[in-house]
């Protein structure tokens, strides 16, 4: 199996252009848009174009009105769909063109308690994304019946609100490598390493 090449925290953090502490603190926070099981307990980590590219579509989902906190969540979930997708893209495997959905729809309290904002999150094929879309809009437009459940039975129901959040991991890819190549990296699906400089090194300007 070919070793994919990978950087360390510094390295990646340049990468991303984004601060060392700042990643630190997502990483503290259990909110990095990856998930912690893939690194080797009690060894340094080592980022490979996975996590690059995990960091640029938080990045381009939180962008369009919601929390960082809000937007790693469905790549901590579907981290493996990630990598995966880019194992494929890299063998010149068949793969889909998968997408990542965050869909905020407005709920009010039954009890006269206020608003509170609920997020559900999807990574799919375009169908499945779809699909997700068209049930909560559905949930939106029918507020008396939420997969099945009346809102009678709830203590919540939605309002006439919705914000959608939409990034594909093709889009994310290009963004992320167009992004390393500006910070002096060159990402090659789930390898990315220092670009080589005119001396034959591999150290970062």
């Amino acid at each position: 199996m070919k070793t994919v090449t990978t950087l360390r925290l510094s390295e990646f953090a340049k990468a991303c252009g984004h601060s060392r502490e700042a990643i630190r603190n997502d990483i503290a926070r259990g909110v990095a848009p990856w998930d912690e099981l893939f690194f080797e307990e009690g060894k340094q980590r080592k980022f490979d174009g996975s996590h690059v590219m995990a960091f640029k579509l938080c990045q381009m989902l939180a962008s369009q009105g919601i929390t960082a906190e809000v937007a790693s969540a469905p790549l901590r979930e579907g981290f493996k769909n990630l990598r995966d997708w880019l194992t494929a893209r890299q063998d010149r495997l068949a793969s889909t063109s998968n997408q990542c959905l965050a869909i905020i729809s407005a709920y009010e309290f039954k009890r006269g308690k206020g608003l509170f904002w609920n997020t559900k999150s999807v990574i799919g094929t375009p169908p499945e994304i779809r699909q997700a879309f068209e049930d909560a809009f559905r949930a939106v437009r029918k507020p008396r019946d939420i997969n099945g459940i009346t809102a009678e039975n709830m203590w919540d129901e939605p309002l006439g609100a919705l914000r959608v959040n939409l990034v594909t991991y093709d889009l994310a890819y290009k963004a992320a490598k167009a992004q390393a190549r500006e910070n002096g990296f060159d990402l090659n699906f789930l390898d990315i390493e220092p670009t080589p400089q005119p001396d034959g090194s591999k150290e970062p300007e």
